[in-house]
């Protein structure tokens, strides 16, 4: 070889290569140069030349075929596309590797792509596990940043794939600093590694960083120019606001995929139809959601990418479940699961299998066998800590979760679940106690706000705007715009107090992370009556469904006690004294009913008037209770706290409170 030919090759391959080749073809030479360049230009192509020219070279024993090898595997990945074409590549590595002799790093390159061929295309490969812990040792050991990084990336997205998502995050936090101390890498390299990072933070909802990485990713791409993965940071984009419900934002986000996403990328195009059928079923599209989910299938079996072939049947599942189909359901499951089957130590797939199968049994009403499906699959979340996985929707997480507590399946991951992804409790649940509320705010004893169990100090402003929609939007109804503006700034012009509460309720959503908590539409604010829990709300439930007597009146009387210790600036809004008067009603009535005997109803009556002094009505009966037991001394001093009660409210008391101590106030009978 030429000190030319050298000098030329060595622009664009990596210096390794050069003390091993042994290729004494100019003509060779430069197709080999020239595809390496594609590889970093235009990698499609380079992938599509370096197959062709593969055939002719395999049977070299020169190191043509195993630079080819790089260049098809590492070019496929980059562009998402026809991954059954490695494996003849496999069958040729498992074939030629143990007389390869090279230089050490060259070995390392060609094993690490030799992995990322098996996590795309042979995810079952018996051998996969071991291979995992070479890449593994491959990053952590010096040498070249750009084979330890590509390392990094394959080995994330299987540890993803596979769901060993705790191992996954600490591997990202060490790629990710390794990427981000490095200088002069590959772009393309580069966009993998943000790519597969940002993938790995949505699975875990850690919103503001998934977003950092994907506008790291974009901006790099763009400012070298670099775009044939944009539409995989498109997606991940997408997915986090899908997975987020937040519908206006994950169009936005697939608007940008669907022009981005090239035709021939089957395994990008598959992503971008499975968010569309997603997004479709949150809007309750079934029609559309079912022609996207179709293609996504398809087009994900003839990428040749395994583990997504898998996810995309989860699509089909759901769909075929929200049209009342059950038994095609099952078949989806059936054939995710056939090709699951043989994944070694696999998490991921049976744990999203098994909350279908659980949701479908429900659906069926086959009670037993959705336990069981339920308890294997939440027994995997709870090991793996998942909070999230593809087509995830609140509503019917939140379903399995009650079902969950219900029969006391993983209570403690359930519970945690719910907190992490503020699930709101399910219509129809009986017992919302057992449900956790990140938002509790308690008018009674104090007015405190309390945010997952934590006190929280927001302000005066923003603690007032809580509290004044606590009070205003009982029962979860919507509050005005205006009369919450005029309560919170009584003092400013129209327009400048509804500017003023738009940037407090932005204020407050951030301060209480979430989005969700503060509902707004046109005209009207309210707290979410799915996640905030006020305790006068629950307080009123509780009177409206306990039957039991005895229950309700020691519900009425606590009631009685807490409401004097509600906030005075709350006591206007929550009109107090009104809510006195109607909890004296009902006490009254109850007692009226002769529940129990006269010592503990006289006790119940006593401890009411403490908090009712004015409320004749009570003062009447516990007269008129004393009397019918036989009690006329007891009955008159009553009279005589009611008569000294009423004289410091400047009330008079009244004539028929009189008459009915008409006898012993005339002395025409003497006491017992």
């Amino acid at each position: 070889m030429s000190n030319q030919r050298i000098e030329s090759f060595a622009a664009v391959v990596p210096e390794e290569w050069l003390s091993a080749l042994r290729i004494d073809d100019a003509s060779l030479m430069g197709s080999l140069n020239a595809m390496w360049r594609l590889l970093h230009s235009k990698p499609l192509q380079a992938a599509q030349e370096a197959e062709a020219l593969w055939q002719e070279q395999k049977h070299q024993q020169d190191l043509a075929p195993w630079l080819l090898f790089v260049v098809m595997i590492t070019a496929r990945i980059h562009t998402l596309s026809r991954f059954d074409t490695f494996d003849s590549l496999v069958a040729f590595y498992e074939k030629k590797r143990p007389t390869l002799k090279a230089p050490e790093a060259l070995c390392r390159q060609i094993d690490t792509c030799y992995f990322g061929a098996l996590v795309f295309r042979q995810p079952s490969h018996p051998d996969i596990r071991n291979w995992a812990e070479v890449c593994l040792n491959v990053f952590e050991q010096e040498g070249d940043i750009t084979t330890r990084l590509r390392a990094a990336s394959y080995l994330l997205i299987f540890r993803i794939w596979s769901g060993d998502l705790l191992n996954a995050e600490v591997l990202r936090q060490r790629m990710q600093a390794l990427r981000n101390h490095s200088k002069n890498l590959d772009v393309r390299l580069q966009l993998l590694c943000y790519s597969t990072s940002a993938m790995c933070l949505r699975l875990f909802i850690d919103y503001q960083a998934c977003l950092d990485e994907i506008e790291a990713g974009l901006g790099l791409a763009q400012a070298h120019g670099v775009h044939e993965w944009d539409s995989h940071f498109y997606m991940q984009g997408a997915y986090l606001a899908l997975c987020r419900e937040n519908l206006d934002e994950a169009k936005q986000w697939l608007k940008k995929m669907e022009v981005a996403s090239m035709p021939e990328c089957y395994l990008d195009r598959s992503g971008y139809h499975h968010a569309m059928a997603w997004w479709h079923m949150l809007q309750d599209d079934d029609a559309f959601a079912f022609t996207h989910a179709e293609e996504a299938v398809r087009l994900a079996q003839l990428s040749g990418a395994v583990f997504p072939q898998a996810v995309v049947h989860v699509a089909l599942a759901q769909v075929y479940m929200d049209q009342q189909h059950p038994l095609r359901a099952f078949q989806e499951l059936g054939r995710m699961r056939g090709i699951g089957r043989d994944l070694p130590q696999q998490h991921a797939l049976p744990f999203i299998r098994g909350l279908i199968h659980a949701h479908v049994c429900f659906k069926m009403n086959m009670r037993s066998r959705g336990l069981k499906a339920l308890s294997n699959a939440f027994a995997i979340g709870k090991e793996q800590r998942y909070v999230n996985f593809p087509w995830w929707r609140s509503q019917h997480m939140a379903e399995l979760c009650a079902r969950a507590l219900e029969a006391n399946i993983e209570p403690e991951y359930c519970r945690w679940v719910i907190c992490k992804r503020r699930l709101m409790p399910p219509a129809g649940l009986q017992d919302k106690d057992k449900w956790y509320w990140p938002l509790r705010i308690e008018l009674f004893d104090g007015a405190r706000i309390l945010l997952d169990g934590e006190e929280l100090n927001v302000g005066g402003k923003l603690a007032k705007m809580l509290l004044f929609l606590a009070c205003l939007g009982a029962r979860g109804t919507w509050v005005s715009r205006v009369k919450l503006a005029d309560l919170l700034w009584p003092d400013s012009e129209g327009d400048k107090a509804q500017r003023s509460l738009d940037t407090s309720i932005h204020r407050l959503r951030r301060q209480l992370h979430s989005e969700a908590m503060i509902q707004t539409r046109t005209g009207f604010v309210r707290l979410n009556p799915g996640l905030v829990q006020v305790d006068w709300d629950l307080y009123r439930q509780r009177l409206d469904t306990t039957e039991d007597p005895e229950q309700l009146m020691e519900l009425l009387l606590s009631g009685l006690q807490q409401l004097p210790q509600i906030a005075w600036e709350l006591a206007e809004l929550l009109n107090v004294e009104h809510i006195k008067r109607r909890i004296g009603h009902r006490i009254f009535m109850l007692l009226s009913t002769e529940l129990a005997q006269h010592q503990q109803m006289a006790e119940w009556t006593e401890e009411a008037l403490k908090h009712l002094p004015d409320n004749e009505r009570l003062w009447r009966l516990l007269i008129k209770m004393h009397l019918d037991y036989g009690y006329p001394s007891a009955a008159l001093d009553t009279w005589e706290r009611y008569k000294t009660e009423l004289a410091q409210l400047g009330i008079e008391p009244s004539e028929a409170t009189a008459k009915l101590l008409t006898p012993w106030l005339s002395h025409q009978t003497p006491l017992n």
